[in-house]
């Protein structure tokens, strides 16, 4: 994006890179098109106003309503969890997921610290007179 040529991450797809294009391309008109910012040209310099941002808020209640979406995207959430794995893959992890792990662990462990971080935390804990949880 900032190197001359500017340039973007390509879709998948090989030497046709087609999987993903239209929605790339849809979120390029949109984001640039919506913020004010510029849509992916080479005949025009960026400005100073890279990576626009959109945000789009649904109503699901104006559609099918909430308990039919979390409904219909549970089941496809299950069916690509359910996709058989490829050689070594022990898991089909969604977005968030990962979030969701470190977060169970993290409850359950808890939240690891440098040695580092730790000991400028309790210095200054000390110098507070707070006392450090064991």
């Amino acid at each position: 994006l900032y190197t001359d040529p500017p340039g973007s991450l390509l879709p998948f797809g090989g030497a046709q890179a087609y999987k993903g294009f239209g929605l790339g391309l849809l979120m390029d008109a949109l984001t640039g098109g919506l913020s004010g910012g510029e849509c992916s040209r080479p005949d025009r310099p960026m400005l100073g106003r890279g990576n626009a941002v959109l945000f789009v808020l649904w109503d699901v209640d104006r559609f099918a309503g909430i308990d039919q979406f979390t409904g219909t995207v549970g089941d496809l959430a299950e069916y690509v969890r359910a996709t058989p794995r490829a050689v070594g893959v022990t898991e089909i992890t969604l977005p968030g997921d990962p979030e969701r792990h470190i977060r169970e662990r993290r409850s359950a462990e808890g939240i690891p610290i440098a040695e580092g971080t730790w000991s400028l935390l309790t210095k200054l804990a000390s110098d507070l007179g707070v006392e450090v949880p064991a």
